[in-house]
């Protein structure tokens, strides 16, 4: 079976278009990426970080994180993002996070075993010079 290979500027296209339904794509990204990481660590006991970084994916690991904390796991989020320069959909997400009793810390915790790490620092917006070289 193929896959269909998309672009930066595809998926942006794909996600403009999904981003008009409720809930959000911001959402359902972020309800599937927590029921996946719940199927991965079954055990409610175990700590999870979020990294969350400054654009849109960083809004989509807020919103895992307050899927998480609403199913009851030990949710420990961090990002370095100013939160008032994130895109709208992911301000929302932050506020959600906020306003469900969530804290925001700038360094991840020192010895501290995670169960599980979630990383939503970078997405299709991340450019890196390297990718000159192969383009």
């Amino acid at each position: 079976m193929t896959m269909p290979i998309y672009r930066a500027a595809d998926l942006r296209r794909i996600e403009q278009a999904a981003g008009a339904v409720a809930p959000t794509l911001m959402e359902r990204a972020g309800l599937a990426a927590a029921g996946f990481a719940r199927g991965l660590i079954a055990d409610g006991s175990k700590d999870v970080l979020v990294l969350a970084g400054p654009g849109n994916n960083g809004g989509d690991a807020y919103e895992a994180a307050v899927q998480l904390k609403e199913w009851f796991y030990r949710v420990c989020l961090v990002s370095p993002a100013d939160p008032v320069k994130l895109p709208p959909d992911a301000q929302r997400a932050h506020a959600k996070w906020r306003n469900g009793g969530g804290e925001i810390l700038a360094a991840i915790p020192a010895k501290v075993r995670w169960g599980l790490v979630i990383d939503g620092l970078f997405g299709v917006g991340l450019i890196r010079a390297v990718e000159s070289e192969y383009a």
